[in-house]
């Protein structure tokens, strides 16, 4: 029995399916490789699994360029064609590419694409991610204005030590969209937002000026902070600790990998920590 006659795009891609691209050495047939990996992998069913049937049904060869090097191929697993149970689903298409990433197959690259899985995990990361973030800077928001002189975020990043990597326009900010400077920095600069550039000398110089006794004058050298407000204090220390988990999966979503189990829990631990923090704030201005 040959391979599927399905190399080219005859059937698009299911709602569930897993695009891989496989990588041979020399001698080593696709067919067999395929083969023994279904076996393994359908160990896991609830149903007596048909090794031919979901050889020919469900898994689609979509290109196959042989070489002196070996094989370069693409293969989609088609899950619809293996069970109707989600979980199976899921259950047989780790199965496979843990197999195809083992060394027993003979395989030498295995990655993989397009995975309604990973998709829907990331997903609803996002979503949780979105809400976390937008809290964080409304509780920002309140404490920079009500905190400040002037009642100006800009004011304060520009004297911060971050340096924003936009500098939006103010009109374009205000109208539509109904934002602040605080849309505009990286994740990780929400926690030294509230930190000043080290010491100046120049800066310092031109300072003194305006400074009314030497006890000042020391008070402005030795500063660290922008804000002495307390409330502002607190909450940017609190942060620290918080910040790493998160934008590490931030990052992972939003360039569309998979978020590892323990970085999944570090996130989770984070996030329920930072919510705390939230909550304590936004409940002052309720």
């Amino acid at each position: 029995m040959g391979l599927p006659t399905t190399y080219s795009m005859v059937r698009s891609l299911s709602e569930d399916s897993v695009s891989i691209v496989l990588t041979l050495a020399p001698g080593v047939d696709l067919e067999s490789v395929l083969r023994d990996a279904i076996s393994r992998a359908s160990e896991d069913l609830a149903h007596d699994a048909d090794i031919d049937d979901i050889f020919e049904q469900g898994v689609s060869v979509r290109w196959q360029a042989d070489g002196g090097t070996g094989s370069l191929c693409r293969v989609v697993l088609l899950l619809n064609e293996v069970s109707a149970d989600e979980s199976e689903r899921s259950a047989f298409a780790s199965g496979m590419l843990g197999q195809l990433v083992s060394d027993t197959l003979r395989v030498e690259t295995c990655v993989r694409f397009e995975d309604v899985r990973i998709r829907d995990a990331n997903r609803l990361l996002a979503d949780e991610i979105f809400y976390l973030e937008m809290r964080l800077r409304e509780a920002l928001t309140l404490l920079i204005i009500s905190g400040s002189d002037d009642g100006e975020i800009s004011g304060h990043i520009r004297e911060s030590v971050i340096s924003p990597q936009v500098h939006p326009n103010r009109d374009e900010m205000r109208s539509p969209h109904a934002e602040n400077e605080l849309f505009y920095l990286l994740f990780s600069d929400y926690a030294n937002i509230n930190n000043i550039p080290k010491v100046d000398v120049n800066r310092l110089m031109q300072s003194i000026a305006h400074l009314n006794d030497f006890d000042e004058f020391k008070r402005a050298a030795g500063r660290t902070v922008l804000s002495e407000d307390e409330q502002l204090r607190t909450f940017v220390a609190r942060l620290r600790d918080l910040m790493d988990p998160i934008e590490k999966v931030r990052n992972a979503v939003a360039h569309n990998r998979v978020v590892r189990d323990r970085l999944l829990s570090s996130f989770q631990y984070a996030q329920k920590q930072l919510n705390t923090i939230l909550e304590d704030v936004l409940n002052k201005y309720r």
